[in-house]
């Protein structure tokens, strides 16, 4: 794996690199209900989750990359950048539900951001999000994503808002 050691306290060591067919094992037992499953990956994903297929799809497609935050081997979150000329932008961000509310969103993100803007020239950051995920809106407003009217040429799934990031304003700490 791919890995750029994360210390993020002196208690816990994460590691960050390339999603591992293990990764995408695990996601399925994270979405409980087609609602939890829909409001992180979409519209085109079906309820239960067939993770060797979805496993499959992302090891062919070549527009996202899917990423791993872990703790041990242990997947704590998981989520996909996809590199559009000069703007990165952030897809299925999730946390393992069993370790919501410690800060790993912000290492995620921090992550991806750090990964993505290593790849070139990246001005911009950009993700959807459903107007409904209300914490997840508030995560992004604390990291510093705005909310924006979507770009005419970016077509956004029904009931998302876009989110956009200037690297300027991009984490650069952990």
């Amino acid at each position: 794996m791919d890995k750029n050691p994360l210390q993020i306290n002196s208690n816990s060591q994460f590691s960050f690199g390339k999603a591992q067919e293990s990764d995408f094992l695990t996601l399925p037992k994270w979405f409980k209900t087609p609602a939890l499953l829909r409001e992180w990956g979409g519209p085109k994903l079906n309820y239960p989750l067939n993770a060797e297929q979805f496993f499959k799809d992302n090891e062919q497609a070549t527009h996202y990359q899917s990423y791993a935050l872990k703790s041990q081997e242990h997947l704590v979150a998981f989520g996909q950048v996809n590199i559009v000329k000069q703007r990165a932008h952030l897809a299925r961000l999730c946390v393992n539900p069993s370790m919501r509310g410690q800060g790993h969103s912000k290492t995620l993100i921090h992550s991806l951001v750090r990964q993505a803007t290593s790849q070139g020239s990246i001005n911009l950051i950009s993700l959807f999000v459903y107007e409904s995920n209300h914490l997840a809106i508030r995560c992004y407003q604390k990291l510093g994503f705005i909310q924006l009217p979507a770009p005419r040429n970016i077509n956004i799934p029904e009931g998302c808002i876009y989110m956009l990031l200037h690297r300027a304003d991009a984490p650069t700490k952990q």
